[in-house]
């Protein structure tokens, strides 16, 4: 299953241990190893269940070869085996057996446009450290969750769930009175961006969000 958290574009101190901390609060999600990622634009951090490669070279934050990429992603790409050999043919080269290796080379050969040909489900982020863009991403049946908070001052907080992001803030939650409403009379959850949480919200299925700097946030 894994975890994911991470902070973009935030001038809070110790964000490394703040992240740390995000991840913690899911850990169950990821009792095989924790990784965390500075970034230079932000902090990532990972909680890692290991299914297909059980090695530590295919432990998140994973870097490209060339150290320029960085991704952390929770989920599984099913059709990675393909992927890879039409990225062998491009001359990328693998060290490990994972799907996590695949889908880096994948967004680095094919960037966002590579995300429609993944079959899967997933939710993560990918950072080109040298343009000093960010990309979260979750799969088109949104079955793995994505939330994220935006604050004032144009940072983003990012998780695998809720809670972690609460942890950041250190205060107990509002709720969204619109979201729990709809539940409770509609039955309806998880259908666009809200939470049950005010001021907290995910992407939708198959959504994309791109960033290049504080308060530049794109949604695709």
């Amino acid at each position: 299953m894994c975890g994911i958290a991470g902070i973009f574009w935030s001038n809070t101190q110790d964000q490394k241990v703040t992240v740390n901390q995000m991840v913690e609060y899911t850990r169950y999600r990821g009792p095989d190893g924790v990784g965390l990622a500075e970034l230079g634009i932000g902090v990532v951090g990972h909680s890692r269940l290991s299914i297909i490669d059980l090695s530590d070279e295919a432990s998140q934050p994973m870097y490209s070869t060339d150290g320029r990429y960085c991704i952390v992603f929770n989920g599984e790409i099913y059709n990675f085996v393909e992927l890879r050999e039409e990225l062998i043919e491009l001359g990328f080269r693998f060290k490990t057996n994972s799907d996590t290796e695949v889908l880096l080379n994948w967004l680095i050969a094919r960037g966002k446009k590579g995300l429609r040909k993944l079959v899967g489900m997933f939710a993560g982020c990918f950072v080109d450290i040298k343009q000093r863009t960010v990309m979260l991403f979750r799969d088109n049946f949104g079955q793995k969750p994505l939330h994220y908070k935006i604050y004032p001052d144009g940072s983003i907080v990012f998780a695998s769930e809720v809670k972690s992001i609460l942890c950041f803030e250190g205060k107990k939650a509002s709720p969204n009175l619109i979201a729990i409403s709809n539940y409770l009379v509609h039955t309806q959850s998880d259908v666009d961006h809200q939470t049950f949480f005010a001021e907290i919200e995910q992407l939708e299925p198959g959504e994309l969000m791109l960033s290049d700097g504080p308060k530049k946030f794109k949604k695709e």
